[in-house]
């Protein structure tokens, strides 16, 4: 991610959007199917079965995230991901990777701590930590597993 320090005053999120895109752009040129989902709104869900992450996206922009990840033979079992806090906010990009479809899902959040901790906490101890892409208005959603939460959140800074 772009160093805000290295440019100047920036907008974080329009980076990070940026980050998400060059990103797509380098896997479509080695043929991948990359698609950056258009992050809405990010929420921490603390209990029940869409506990985790929720990025919420616009309705028109979740069918094609959910033909990609309920493909057969998908199975998106490799992340990469990028963070950075700016002041109170952390910018995260999960890069989903699925090899055997050569396909790629970038999904940006941003959160604030003081938010995120109850959930993030939990995913630490438990070491697992779902991201869930969902429209806000369909009771459905696709679901990204992470068994190393430590890419979303340093623990040290859950303590302070």
């Amino acid at each position: 991610m772009t160093d805000v320090e290295e440019h100047g005053a920036a907008d974080p999120w329009a980076e990070l959007l940026e980050d998400a895109e060059s990103i797509a752009a380098e896997y479509r040129e080695y043929g991948w199917n990359a698609l950056v989902v258009p992050t809405a709104e990010t929420a921490f869900v603390a209990e029940g079965e869409r506990a985790g992450i929720n990025a919420f996206v616009p309705e028109d922009a979740y069918e094609p995230v959910e033909m990609a990840v309920e493909h057969d033979g998908s199975t998106f079992d490799r992340a990469d991901v990028y963070r950075r806090t700016v002041e109170e906010t952390t910018y995260v990009l999960a890069v989903e990777l699925d090899e055997p479809t050569e396909t790629v899902v970038a999904v940006p959040l941003a959160y604030s701590l003081e938010h995120a901790s109850a959930v993030l906490e939990t995913a630490l101890e438990e070491g697992h930590l779902p991201v869930h892409v969902r429209p806000p208005s369909v009771d459905a959603w696709v679901s990204f597993s992470h068994a190393d939460p430590t890419l979303f959140v340093d623990a040290e800074e859950l303590e302070r």
